[in-house]
């Protein structure tokens, strides 16, 4: 192994990617890009979903008791509708899923990057300026 150092060999691999990808021929970017088209299509979508709860270290089954568990609608605005599609919520840091958020919801918690304070703050921005109704 020429580098011990996961750091340094993780770079050297990316070097090499990004010389290979320059080398190629528009022909040979077309030819692979339909190649990576017809094995993503070829893998069923349950394959698809394993692959994605992999990442979570959650199985098919875990995943819909735990939907299940949250009444088959999204933990934060309670909609049935996910709205694009479900999104498994989890901790950026320890890794642990929190729970099944719909689209929307899931955006909101993303881009407030997980800081209870800017949530917070946007839920007292909304009151302030809400209208009588």
């Amino acid at each position: 192994m020429p580098y011990k150092d996961p750091v340094k060999r993780k770079s050297a691999a990316l070097g090499y990617s990004r010389k290979y990808q320059r080398s190629l021929t528009p022909e040979q970017i077309a030819r692979d890009r339909e190649q990576q088209r017809t094995r993503r299509k070829s893998r069923s979508k349950e394959q698809r979903r394993n692959e994605h709860l992999r990442k979570y270290d959650l199985t098919s089954e875990e995943w819909d008791i735990k939907f299940e568990a949250q009444d088959k609608c999204c933990e934060i605005c309670k909609s049935p509708e996910p709205f694009g599609r479900w999104c498994t919520d989890h901790d950026h840091v320890s890794g642990k899923v929190r729970g099944i958020l719909c689209n929307k919801c899931n955006v909101m918690v993303g881009q407030s990057a997980d800081r209870h304070a800017v949530l917070i703050a946007a839920a007292f921005y909304l009151l302030r300026y809400r209208e009588a109704r």
